[in-house]
């Protein structure tokens, strides 16, 4: 036997240093503002059990006879009651919380000591369990020099003052991190069970000395047999370093002798290798003149790892995963009894936007089968803070990460990966409100919602969107299988894992060429705007998209119609000029169909975009019912999730890339008229710097001539433009110096209120550092420039020939990278096409077909600015000017409003099916917090 070293225990020592604090608190201060009592403080994982009447011979119940049923008190045992276990982390103990009564929920088990009092187990306790049939829990705990389990039987867990000899519990040769409990089946053809993994079924248990019973603290046997699954519970434990799964009877658990701290019985060890997996296959690349192709991911090198298991989760039939917070891989332990584990093939964790980097995980959650008999795991990348998405059904041989179907659509989120503003915590994945019924073959299956009109006065049907929005398909009615992501700002989100409702949410008239998986009309859907309304392993919507009037204004569109400017800022109206003046920003015509009608919203109001009749019905000119043009564009409906902020535009001719506003710079003369630019901290390339040396290869591949592709890329590339002051003419600078004066500076380069071209240098190839530079007009200044700009310059880099496209909130969108040379080379990565703030014009006379003009993940327009002779009636700092509207929201809920405390930190989340809430624990000082899973609808709280 393990001797137990004398110690306080640390529900005593917590008291006393709580009662000597106040004391001096007392003596030392006059009048004190009292703080708020809680009971419950840096909740960690929790736990649940049924229970009857303490003096009812039934009273160790199944945890579904428990309900959300409430009673008055503590002592109404006319309902079985529903306690929740919660670990306390630092005074170590377990709390327990009558969740069926209405008053006075906290249990105080020793009413001899002031204030709620716990029950005490080991120091750190990392994880608890309960047993289904109601018999007890187990405690992991990892107090140096004393991990362990301890067992808590039901029927002292209630009262009785127990001390943390009162527990039986038994020693771990490392600590615990996670815990499940598990089931080992009893013989199919006898029913018997097998008391250890390595005895024969009906074999004799070993006696544990016990009084007139079989079993010290508690029969687990008749446990399963309450909760309906027949065998012998096992417990599985990471031992995080030993660096593998333990699988431990709990009934030998539970028969240890109170407080004896013998070794635990430990049925199998499954210490993990990391297997090396060979590398995914090559990304996709872009069909793009001078790109640079993407980093290949290279296979994970077992030699280099050491396993540190993390999280785990139970696919519910024979397949257990394991987080590895130390190696790039998720463990798979395949199950066909807890005696007989066995280590297969791991996931691989990568990730695509780095794929040097080690990618760790901490927690996982997998799902259950959805309607399609898939399965899907979910697992938290540890250093990222985003969830890798598995598909782990039966059959499959993938273990890579899934990838978004179209990810294009939305290049803020990774392909491979869901990201979040804050980092996740934990996950559980639920089926919600299945509604099942019995199909032709008579198997049991959740029914879809179909939205075909052939399904009219169907079950089926009876799931659509009501025509007022209020009843059926809609985003806070969730039926089917979702995921909740808990996040670290307290945010608990909703992901979309198998929505049996999505068929009725999207338009009525639906397209393939639209993004949609099928051509169909007059379908009875919600009408919203996408057909990815709802789209698998993407955040669920808050709210209907669509905008209809009295109903819902959710539809991205613009605040107002597009403004344009002129450089001195005046506005440009487009009925004080003729067509092909100035220039006009006009939504593109359908890919496929020019005269398919299109629209946006302005304001809450839709306007349909109409065609100009003095253009022969080719160009859109406007919008219907108004007196005059407009400036107009049409929103992307493709993927409402790209929409991910509402936020100003700006799109200006040549104007200023951001980022180097207020930047200096050495200037230095070069050979030939050649000059460069020296800043070592710019990142020109990250910045999206675009040098003739692109365009020019972009030229060559359009098939243009070589004269042809010259003068196209030199008019495209970027430039510099000076925007410093030569030194003042009163400056001792000028005197005796020979190569040049004030007053040929000025002639030659202008004023900074009034610059001339000469200031401006085109960019014919870039780094992170430098810039190589020729004058833009092919012609050296006439006096020399680094004569009339000594030292380092201020500078600013504009686009040539086209129009910037920059958000107040996300910028200049660009996907501009370095090759091997370290020179600025777009990135072939497709997924990247729409990362783009460039706009190329087009004639006045010419109508532009969505592909061909310009496309952001927001909106799409053309620019119809070129004139016959092949000129511009664009002007330098000419803009554009429009705010959007109406960004996705997330269907979520924040525990701190709820709390109305910001200072909160989950620590975990799990589902309690006896009254359908999800249970969050919170780190700081809430306690746990409890919301209802289907209406994501705040429940109740305890601290």
């Amino acid at each position: 036997m393990r001797t137990r070293w004398p110690r306080w225990s640390a529900v005593g020592g917590a008291l006393l240093l709580g009662s000597l604090t106040v004391g001096l608190a007392g003596s030392c201060a006059g009048n004190q503002t009292a703080a708020p009592l809680r009971a419950l403080q840096s909740a960690g994982p929790t736990a649940f059990l049924c229970l009857g009447a303490p003096d009812d011979p039934d009273r160790l119940r199944p945890l579904t006879d428990c309900d959300a049923s409430r009673t008055a008190t503590l002592d109404d045992f006319s309902i079985p009651h529903l306690y929740g276990f919660v670990t306390q982390p630092i005074t170590g103990e377990v709390a327990v919380v009558d969740l069926t009564t209405e008053q006075d929920a906290v249990l105080d088990v020793d009413a001899s000591v002031p204030g709620a009092s716990f029950l005490p187990v080991g120091a750190q306790p990392t994880d608890i369990v309960s047993t289904p049939g109601g018999a007890a829990v187990f405690v992991g705990v990892a107090e140096p020099r004393f991990e362990g389990i301890y067992g808590l039987p039901a029927d002292d867990t209630r009262d009785g003052a127990p001390r943390l000899t009162s527990w039986p519990v038994c020693a771990l040769p490392a600590a615990p991190g996670e815990m499940l409990l598990l089931v080992d089946p009893a013989d199919p053809a006898t029913g018997a069970v097998r008391p250890r993994c390595d005895r024969a079924f009906g074999d004799d248990e070993q006696d544990p000395g016990c009084e007139g019973v079989d079993h010290c603290h508690g029969d687990l046997e008749e446990d399963a047999a309450r909760a309906g699954h027949p065998g012998r519970y096992k417990l599985a434990v990471t031992l995080p370093d030993a660096g593998g799964v333990a699988i431990i009877d709990a009934q030998d658990i539970l028969d240890q002798e109170a407080g004896a701290y013998e070794d635990c019985p430990i049925d199998r060890w499954v210490p993990f290798d990391v297997m090396s997996l060979p590398a995914p296959p090559a990304p996709p690349t872009a069909d793009d003149a001078a790109c640079v192709p993407e980093e290949l991911a290279t296979a994970s090198d077992a030699a280099g790892f050491v396993p540190l298991p993390g999280g785990m989760s139970f696919d519910g039939e024979r397949v257990l995963y394991v987080a590895d917070r130390s190696a790039p891989v998720i463990h798979r332990l395949d199950l066909p009894t807890p005696c007989e584990p066995a280590e297969v093939t791991p996931l691989a964790t990568r990730s695509d936007d780095d794929p040097s980097r080690v990618v760790t995980t901490r927690r996982v959650a997998v799902s259950p089968l959805t309607r399609e008999l898939r399965r899907f795991l979910y697992a938290v990348d540890e250093r990222d803070g985003s969830v890798l998405v598995y598909d782990v059904s039966d059959g499959s041989n993938d273990t890579e990460p899934v990838r978004r179907a179209d990810p294009v659509l939305n290049p803020f989120q990774p392909a491979d990966r869901i990201r979040f503003g804050a980092p996740p915590r934990d996950i559980v994945i639920l089926e919600l409100e299945a509604n099942a019924v019995n199909d032709a073959t008579g198997a049991t299956l959740p029914l879809r919602c179909d939205p075909r009109r052939s399904a009219d006065g169907t079950p089926a049907a009876t799931y659509r969107t009501s025509d007022d929005l209020t009843t059926g398909a809609r985003p806070r009615s969730l039926r089917g299988v979702f995921a909740f992501v808990v996040l670290a700002s307290g945010d608990v989100v909703v992901i979309d894992v198998d929505d049996y409702d999505d068929a009725c949410r999207g338009p009525t008239d639906q397209s393939v060429d639209e993004g949609c998986e099928r051509d169909a009309s007059g379908l009875a859907t919600s009408g919203e705007y996408s057909c990815r309304a709802v789209s698998p392993h993407e955040p669920r919507s808050a709210v209907f998209l669509l905008t209809e009037e009295g109903l819902v204004d959710n539809e991205p569109g613009l605040n107002n119609f597009p403004l344009l400017f002129d450089p001195d800022g005046a506005v440009l109206q487009l009925d004080d000029v003729p067509e092909g003046t100035i220039p006009r920003m006009r939504a593109t015509l359908d890919r496929f169909d020019p005269e398919v009608a299109t629209s946006v919203v302005v304001g809450s109001a839709r306007e349909t975009i109409s065609r100009a009749p003095d253009t022969g019905g080719l160009l859109i000119d406007g919008v219907e019912g108004l007196d005059r043009a407009q400036h107009t564009l049409v929103m992307n409906r493709e993927d409402p999730r790209a929409h991910i902020l509402t936020q100003g535009f700006t799109v200006t001719y040549e104007g200023p890339l951001p980022g180097f506003g207020g930047r200096f710079a050495a200037l230095t003369d070069g050979e030939d008229d050649t000059y460069e630019l020296l800043e070592p901290s710019s990142q020109f390339c990250r910045r999206g710097v675009r040098p003739e040396a692109v365009w020019l290869a972009i030229a060559n591949a359009e098939g243009l001539s070589a004269d042809e592709a010259a003068a196209t890329a030199a008019a495209r590339a970027d430039y510099v433009q000076i925007v410093s002051s030569p030194p003042v003419e009163a400056d001792p600078y000028w005197t005796g110096q020979s190569a040049c004066t004030f007053n040929q500076c000025q002639q030659t380069f202008g004023t900074n209120d009034s610059p001339l071209t000469s200031r401006d240098f085109r960019i014919t190839e870039a780094t992170e550092e430098r810039l190589s530079l020729e004058p833009r007009d092919d012609a050296a200044p006439a006096t020399d420039v680094t004569c009339c700009f000594p030292g380092v310059i201020e500078f600013a880099v504009r686009s040539g020939n086209q129009w910037t496209v920059i958000g107040d909130q996300v910028g200049f969108l660009h996907r501009m990278t370095t090759d091997e040379e370290g020179r600025c080379r777009p990135s072939c990565d497709p997924d990247l096409a729409r990362r783009t703030g460039r706009v190329l014009e087009s004639p006045v006379d010419t109508a532009v077909r969505d592909g061909d003009g310009f496309r952001n993940p927001f909106f799409r327009f053309t620019i119809n600015a070129i004139t016959a002779d092949g000129t511009t009636v664009s002007q330098r700092d000419m803009r554009f000017t429009f705010a959007t509207r109406n960004a996705f929201a997330p269907l979520s809920l924040n525990v701190a409003e709820i709390a109305n405390d910001g200072d909160v930190q989950p620590t975990a989340v799990r589902f309690l099916p006896a009254t359908g809430d999800l249970v969050v624990s919170d780190g700081s000082l809430q306690g746990i917090i409890l919301l209802n899973a289907a209406s994501l609808t705040f429940t109740r709280q305890y601290n």
